[in-house]
């Protein structure tokens, strides 16, 4: 069983690395500074004392959204290129997501 289930494992991680030009654009606002450690997220500060948010970060994907957390990886991710995976609480108010097909 154990083999099996890691062979499963294995193929459904490949059949979602597959997809990830399929997966939607996600652009993320946050009230501060997140510092990402993904060099192909862009972050831009956002100027006008009227709005929420401080910062925009573009150059990510959504992987999923589970138990109030966003899971996002890096345009371009790949099991073996070392890029993270981003895992954001859902926090109204100081950050928010939108997803664009």
């Amino acid at each position: 069983m154990t083999l099996v289930a890691e062979e499963r494992g294995k193929e459904g991680a490949e059949l979602v690395e597959s997809g990830l030009l399929f997966l939607p654009q996600a652009v993320v606002y946050s009230d501060k500074n997140l510092q990402l450690p993904v060099p192909s997220t862009t972050a831009t500060p956002l100027a006008g004392d009227n709005s929420a948010y401080s910062y925009r970060y573009n150059g990510l994907r959504q992987l999923t959204y589970a138990n109030n957390r966003w899971f996002l990886v890096p345009v371009g991710w790949r099991h073996d290129n070392g890029a993270t995976v981003i895992v954001l609480d859902d926090d109204p108010g100081h950050l928010r997501v939108d997803l664009a097909g």
